[in-house]
């Protein structure tokens, strides 16, 4: 594993590749280092070669072998945001939402299913994934933005000016923050 991971850092990809399916052939006893070595090549195959059904297929076996970790079912969710699919990204990070392990985790899983629906026009169900994003990590910019963003395209105007004002409390001179919140400004009566 530590060469894949060394061919990988690289970019010798297709090596990398090749390392971790001989690993995989040849660790079928050690549950955890299997599933460590799919959870790697589909991260891989999805990340570095763009074969994203192959990922998640390996991703897949890594999940059905240690179903608590937590990165696998965040790159499978990222795979199935990235077709349009929230309901399978969503149902991929339900155990996360349950019982995560961190806040920072939560909140990862909770704004990679809001912008999978924010994506798609669903501003207003994107919401409450976005609140629960800021409110795991209150100084996450990426995230208040993120809610920001959701409740404008969402027509709560005076919600959105509320959340980039909070944006530059915590990013003071913050363009695209101050660049949306001027705009707003400018747009309501």
């Amino acid at each position: 594993m530590v060469l894949a991971h060394a061919l990988a850092a690289q970019q010798a990809y297709t090596d990398a590749l090749a390392v971790y399916a001989d690993a995989i052939a040849r660790a079928p006893k050690d549950l955890k280092a299997l599933a460590q070595a799919y959870a790697d090549m589909g991260t891989l195959l999805h990340r570095h070669l763009g074969r994203p059904a192959e990922g998640a297929a390996a991703l897949e076996q890594a999940v059905a072998l240690q179903p608590k970790d937590e990165g696998p079912r965040l790159t499978l969710a990222a795979i199935s945001s990235e077709r349009g699919a929230c309901y399978e990204a969503e149902a991929w990070l339900a155990p996360l939402f349950d019982q995560p392990s961190s806040p920072a985790v939560h909140a990862q899983a909770s704004a990679l299913v809001g912008a999978c629906l924010l994506t798609q026009d669903r501003a207003q169900t994107a919401i409450p994934y976005f609140e629960r994003a800021a409110a795991d990590e209150p100084t996450s910019v990426p995230n208040w933005l993120l809610l920001a963003e959701a409740h404008r395209a969402a027509g709560q105007i005076q919600a959105a000016i509320d959340v980039f004002t909070h944006v530059l409390s915590l990013s003071p001179g913050h363009a695209d923050a101050a660049e949306a919140l001027d705009e707003l400004q400018r747009a309501t009566p």
